[in-house]
């Protein structure tokens, strides 16, 4: 593994796992839809100024549209997050956007590559549904279960997203990809603001920062480093940043926000960071266990 793929995962699993707490800080200022919006306008105006405005020629509608498509499905992923975390705890959140694999998994077998997965990614889909389970019927840390699945939803957004920008071979470079994902996302993102008629009463110097963190830390870099994986290593190996991000964001929950860490919790985050340790490694420990017998 190279420096630059290891740098490209420090990234991922460091700034994701803390977006969780500054989303938090940014709701004090704006309200969800327009906190991702504004989020992801800025990144994607940086992007472009990354670009100097070259680099778009040669692109054709259907290109053009796919990335518009990705970016729309990836922003209101985050979106959705950011409207659950009004309702649910940080550290929660980012426990079961953690169980990505399990998604990854599905989407994967059933609508791009048809790869049917091996008997531990089935244990592994298992555990974690029965983990997410126990969460969603804890009136202490989840008061309401349809916002698990609205979280549910939103990681089969981002799944989808992630899969179609593997799979949607493009001749522009990253930067072009990633201003036209985000600004059309952005924009999206407003219109459903403005449609929900979201209000912004006060932005404190505090909301301001928290924008700017997650537009520069958790989009342009993080953000990179994640599109950057995904076109170097395997998807799987790419979702590993979800046994880093719910562990760092409920320590950052339970410091920096007082938020509960119960038993329940406990079991609950054991049983989706197994799924999660079983979808990465799962198939060589069969093997292993198979040779010794």
């Amino acid at each position: 593994m190279n420096l630059k793929v290891i740098f490209a995962f420090l990234a991922v699993y460091l700034i994701w796992g803390s977006t969780f707490t500054a989303i938090v800080y940014g709701l004090e200022s704006f309200p969800p839809f327009l906190l991702a919006a504004t989020r992801f306008l800025l990144a994607g105006l940086i992007f472009m100024l990354m670009t100097k405005g070259r680099g778009f020629v040669g692109m054709s509608r259907s290109q053009f549209s796919k990335e518009v498509g990705v970016g729309v499905l990836i922003t209101t992923a985050n979106a959705l997050v950011c409207w659950v975390e009004q309702y649910i705890s940080s550290g929660v959140t980012a426990l079961i956007v953690g169980a990505m694999p399990i998604w990854f998994i599905l989407f994967n077998w059933l609508g791009f590559e048809k790869k049917v997965p091996h008997i531990s990614a089935i244990l592994a889909l298992m555990v974690g549904f029965v983990g997410i389970a126990a969460i969603s019927v804890d009136k202490l840390h989840s008061p309401d279960w349809r916002m698990v699945l609205v979280l549910i939803t939103s990681n089969c957004l981002w799944v989808i997203g992630s899969l179609l920008i593997r799979s949607n071979p493009s001749p522009l470079n990253y930067n072009n990809r990633a201003a036209i994902q985000m600004l059309s996302g952005g924009v999206f993102l407003c219109l459903v603001s403005l449609l929900i008629g979201e209000k912004i009463l006060h932005v404190s110097m505090q909301g301001y920062l928290s924008v700017a963190y997650l537009a520069i830390a958790g989009t342009i870099i993080a953000y990179s480093s994640y599109s950057y994986l995904l076109r170097t290593v395997s998807p799987e190996m790419t979702s590993t940043y979800a046994l880093v991000n719910p562990l760092l964001a409920m320590l950052l929950g339970v410091i920096w926000l007082n938020e509960p860490f119960t038993a329940r919790l406990a079991i609950a985050s054991a049983l989706i960071i197994f799924s999660v340790m079983m979808v990465l490694y799962g198939r060589v420990l069969f093997k292993k266990l198979t040779v010794r017998n």
